[in-house]
């Protein structure tokens, strides 16, 4: 049976931050991006993920949904066939952290989705973008098909993870870690300490691209991961 590629998106994203990827595949590649709007765990966004598609799979994640990638590992790691982690990170949760990020959620429900793109989006991006409307105009346009119960689900679900650390030293298939130079959200030092723990694993640093680094710099990012697909 032939693996399904599951790409599974992040924080109030959805297939957009995929397209540039899913375009250029072949016609006979199946592939499956879940929407994760309504889980509040992590855990409860990886069995959906698991529970709707059948057989091997290769997984990649960005940013939130590559800590989902690692719960598929956590809970079934022989249907990983390979896994991608993009612009992601594995630690715990830390001081403060619920408070900054409840704060964008009420902000969110004061005043629209589309409140967020100073606060929360633009410091994703590396800051070429900022007025780059080619890129920041289907970013805005992704935020504002999300909504406040949404984010809340997923802020609940961010806060309330399970420690990742440990599981990084169990994968055991072939692991790409990609993460955008200027990504200030989730630097390089922290994918380098993922690298060094994934026995094996390959690590892409993307120019010129912060968070949204399958978005923002796409050539680079499908290059990287057509090859983790067909070594």
């Amino acid at each position: 049976m032939s693996s399904t590629l599951v790409l599974i998106p992040g924080l109030l994203c959805d297939e957009l931050v995929w397209q540039p990827f899913v375009e250029q595949l072949p016609s006979s590649q199946k592939v499956f991006i879940p929407s994760l709007d309504e889980f509040k765990s992590l855990a409860g966004m990886a069995e959906h993920i698991l529970q709707s598609v059948s057989g091997p799979i290769m997984v990649a994640g960005h940013s939130m949904g590559a800590r989902v990638a690692l719960e598929i590992i956590r809970s079934a790691p022989d249907r990983v066939d390979r896994l991608a982690l993009l612009d992601t990170g594995t630690h715990d949760y830390r001081e403060g952290e619920g408070e900054k990020r409840l704060a964008l959620v009420e902000l969110g429900e004061k005043k629209g989705m589309r409140s967020l793109v100073e606060p929360w989006l633009l410091p994703m991006l590396h800051p070429k973008f900022h007025r780059d409307d080619s890129i920041l105009s289907p970013l805005v346009g992704m935020l504002g098909r999300m909504n406040s119960v949404i984010h809340r689900n997923q802020i609940e679900a961010l806060i309330n993870r399970q420690e990742a650390d440990s599981v990084l030293t169990t994968i055991k298939c072939k692991t790409l870690i990609v993460v955008g130079r200027e990504d200030a959200w989730s630097p390089v030092e922290q994918h380098q300490r993922m690298h060094e723990r994934i026995s094996g694993s390959r690590l892409e640093v993307i120019p010129d691209a912060g968070h949204f680094a399958p978005f923002e710099q796409p050539f680079a990012v499908n290059q990287v991961l057509n090859a983790w697909l067909q070594d």
